[in-house]
């Protein structure tokens, strides 16, 4: 049996599927791995909790090993986290009667909205700066691979009270959520120096850290959840441990048809925040023309099927958009 936390980690680490899991959950490369099984340098505090989120079946050995290397690691207020981290049973309940309750075309947005509500009055019950939205798979033609996620719900408290009401956006392989979707795994960068370094085009004010969650029914995926904070290092291992949790109920919000494979999802990049205003101010009135044409062609179209075309429509646009930045960066470079 191992003696030590480095011993444990080379051992597991043997594993490629394994050594892989851990760099993309704490975002490192595997030199830096190598450096901390070999004791040339030392993880940073978050990124020991990240490396026992990253191993929960190895949690306990892992943990007790830790704490005696850390001292400040203290096993009893971890697990005392791993306690508090837990979502009420009335609150189950009451998504469960919110479920079985609503109709089905207001299911997705009222459970949706319910969960986040909640996330907020559990993470950030003080009110220090917290935004969560949830992005969701665009639906591609038959036959092709989903390109871009958009931002189908959010909330959050000051200073970004009203950001997901004003700042309606797709997303793609250029930001968080995107590669959350893309690679299956939550992603947590726990400082600005992270998320400009890694996420450059991905950029939110005021955020100083965040995390992103698939939101996974085995091997397909509906989308991701997004949270951020005013905070440095806010992420401890008790705060991704209710995420998961959270982001498992989310399930609920999507039906069964949204779901995509994993190897289906394909992301472009999009345009910036900003860059895409200008198009998404366009959404209505293409919903709008959707339901005119079907009325003239005396097809029948609800409103949720013309809003999908509308959102496909935009995605095309926008992915035209970036081409023409791409081909006027090349030609000015």
């Amino acid at each position: 049996m191992e003696t030590t936390w480095r011993e444990l980690l080379r051992n597991v680490a043997s594993d490629p599927l394994e050594q892989q899991k851990i760099l993309d959950s704490l975002n490192i490369n595997a030199m830096t791995l190598k450096r901390w099984v070999n004791g040339e340098t030392n993880p940073r505090p978050q990124n020991l909790r990240l490396l026992l989120n990253a191993l929960p079946q190895y949690r306990k050995q892992l943990l007790l090993l830790l704490t005696t290397e850390f001292p400040y690691i203290r096993q009893e207020n971890l697990l005392q986290d791993e306690h508090i981290a837990l979502i009420s049973n009335d609150f189950y309940e009451r998504v469960m009667s919110t479920y079985v309750g609503v109709s089905q075309h207001m299911r997705s947005a009222t459970i949706s909205s319910l969960i986040l509500q909640q996330i907020l009055k559990h993470l950030d019950p003080d009110l220090n700066g917290m935004l969560v939205y949830v992005a969701q798979c665009v639906p591609p033609d038959q036959g092709q691979k989903v390109r871009s996620l958009r931002m189908m719900a959010g909330n959050g408290t000051p200073p970004w009270s009203t950001y997901v009401e004003y700042h309606p956006q797709f997303f793609g392989a250029e930001s968080l959520v995107g590669y959350a979707v893309s690679s299956g795994h939550s992603s947590t960068l726990q400082n600005r120096d992270e998320i400009q370094r890694i996420f450059p085009y991905d950029q939110i004010e005021d955020v100083r850290s965040a995390v992103a969650a698939p939101i996974l029914l085995a091997n397909q995926t509906a989308g991701a959840l997004y949270i951020a904070s005013t905070q440095t290092d806010f992420f401890s291992y008790a705060h991704l441990s209710l995420i998961q949790k959270y982001v498992e109920l989310m399930c609920l919000a999507f039906e069964r048809q949204e779901f995509y494979l994993l190897s289906d999802i394909s992301l472009g990049v999009m345009p910036s925040s900003e860059q895409q205003l200008s198009a998404l101010v366009t959404f209505q009135s293409l919903v709008t023309q959707q339901i005119i044409l079907a009325a003239q062609e005396n097809r029948t179209l609800t409103r949720l099927q013309a809003e999908q075309i509308a959102w496909q429509q935009l995605e095309e646009k926008l992915f035209m958009q970036m081409n023409e930045i791409m081909h006027q960066s090349e030609k000015t470079g």
